[in-house]
């Protein structure tokens, strides 16, 4: 009997013990990790460019358009991948980088937060949106994201 409230309460307790983390926390942990970043907290966006998914077009019109907005002051960029399938010059030849991160190795993938061209919305420490290019969606996307960005 004894045993068994012993292994009943570490059961409990390690339960207790086990928070998940969030898409957030891990977000933030490996910008650290990877590259030493730890403001995400001063963004509203975060901007992922990369060669994943199935229309690199797609890819190559995001990368182009919201390299407009590589000024504001309320968007991070982490850009993948090493621009042999899309065009990322925009990113690497920017003479200000302060909130563009190159991740050439594509580490970002590992986080598994998006499997294409995204934009991840944060506000008070979550993630609250992902919203994923894709070809039916990108025309709409470019024209909501370019306004909202403006």
């Amino acid at each position: 009997m004894r045993l068994s409230s012993i292994l009943f309460f570490s059961l409990i307790l390690s339960l207790i013990g086990c928070k998940e983390e969030s898409d957030y926390d891990r977000l933030s942990v490996f910008l650290e990790q990877e590259f030493n970043f730890g403001e995400l907290d001063n963004y509203e966006y975060l901007i992922v460019v990369n060669e994943m998914g199935n229309c690199l077009n797609c890819n190559d019109a995001f990368a182009k358009v919201m390299s407009n907005f590589k000024e504001n002051s309320k968007i991070l960029y982490v850009v993948s991948g090493q621009g042999l399938l899309v065009d990322i010059s925009y990113y690497i030849f920017s003479e200000d980088q302060s909130n563009i991160l190159i991740d050439p190795s594509n580490k970002f993938a590992k986080l598994n937060l998006v499997n294409k061209c995204a934009v991840i919305s944060i506000k008070d420490r979550n993630i609250e949106s992902v919203n994923e290019i894709k070809l039916d969606n990108l025309e709409l996307s470019l024209e909501i994201f370019s306004e909202k960005f403006k």
